[in-house]
């Protein structure tokens, strides 16, 4: 899981963060003391591209999934401007909709489009956090 991390890239709190996971409980995941319950490792797959079920399947000696990150140019899949995406805060503040452009995804494998959902979350997150940031300093700068 920490060479998934550094794929993305991604550190133990930004995973925390962007999973809503404690991050106690990524890092004793992370560090083999503990494996979390099914919705919390659902929620790190999530967060990962992994299928769901992989963080189990580990735990009982399954091999760690392979996933290419897409942060590589050479794995034909779409950035999100030649996909058409749109991001939309629909059901509250921790919940992201990521529309697609009709055909973007097709051809690729289920994997491929687990992996492109979980990516499009996370840089939808980084992207509010760093939007969030921003006006909290403007804010306290203000007179």
């Amino acid at each position: 899981m920490a060479e998934r991390l550094r794929q993305i890239p991604l550190n133990r709190s930004e995973l925390a963060r962007e999973s809503g996971v404690a991050l106690n409980t990524v890092r004793d995941l992370l560090d083999g003391r503990a494996w979390p319950m099914n919705r919390t490792a659902a929620a790190i797959e999530r967060v990962i591209g992994w299928p769901e079920g992989s963080i189990n399947a580990i735990a009982n000696g399954g091999a760690v999934p392979e996933v290419e990150s897409s942060y590589d140019s050479r794995s034909g899949i779409p950035d999100a401007a030649d996909a058409g995406a749109t991001v939309s805060d629909t059901q509250g503040p921790d919940a992201i909709t990521v529309s697609l452009a009709p055909g973007v995804l097709d051809g690729l494998d289920q994997l491929a489009i687990a992996q492109v959902e979980a990516e499009a979350r996370v840089a939808a997150l980084r992207f509010l956090r760093e939007l969030q940031e921003t006006r909290a300093r403007r804010e306290e700068a203000a007179p």
